[in-house]
């Protein structure tokens, strides 16, 4: 398990900026593909993730950056074969990510659901993490990296700091006990593994 993080990937500007216009489109409840979503009764569970979602299907020279970030990290650390931003943006659209007090996002991977027949020939390579919060507006809603049952690896809260990781990976983001955390998460694409 490795990530790479670049401490002042995106000015804490342009994280206000993109709190501010995102935050006030409609926010859906985030669900886990794979898992059971939505109950009988039309209401989301919440067993293993807690938290309202924004897909954004936009070019923006912001989202457009970001994806340099994976490029960069898969060139120095992961070395996977990866697609462009064309054809990875096909299959994904980057998400912006809201956590209030008491929601979390408990141990996951961000690939497709493996225990399903292969449908397609592609899937998430790598993720990307942006921290959009100032990390002293809240409690909690930290992501952290399974490294054993009582040893996770943490990562860094910094405002605009942003995390490129194994979309294979086992991560999470603990509960926040007070105010509200922001993020901005986007992945890059590959030819499946064999």
């Amino acid at each position: 398990m490795s990530f790479t993080t670049f401490p002042d990937g995106i000015s804490v500007e342009d994280c206000e900026h993109i709190i501010k216009k995102y935050n006030n489109e409609s926010l859906e409840a985030g669900i886990v593909q794979g898992r059971p979503g939505v109950k009988k009764d039309g209401t989301v569970s919440t067993t293993h993730r807690k938290n309202k979602v924004h897909w954004i299907n936009d070019n923006s020279i912001i989202v457009r950056s970001l994806f340099q970030f994976l490029l960069e990290a898969n060139d120095t650390t992961f070395r996977y074969s990866v697609f462009n931003y064309v054809e990875s943006s096909d299959r994904d659209v980057p998400q912006f990510t809201c956590y209030t007090e008491g929601e979390y996002y408990h141990w996951h991977q961000d690939i497709l659901d493996k225990s399903k027949p292969i449908t397609v020939s592609a899937n998430r390579k790598l993720s990307l993490t942006v921290n959009l919060s100032n990390p002293e507006s809240y409690e909690g809603g930290d992501l952290e990296f399974f490294c054993g049952d009582d040893n996770p690896l943490g990562t860094p809260r910094k405002q605009g700091s942003v995390i490129c990781f194994d979309s294979f990976d086992w991560h999470r983001v603990t509960p926040i006990t007070k105010g509200t955390r922001y993020s901005l998460v986007l992945w890059i694409w590959g030819p499946n593994f064999i």
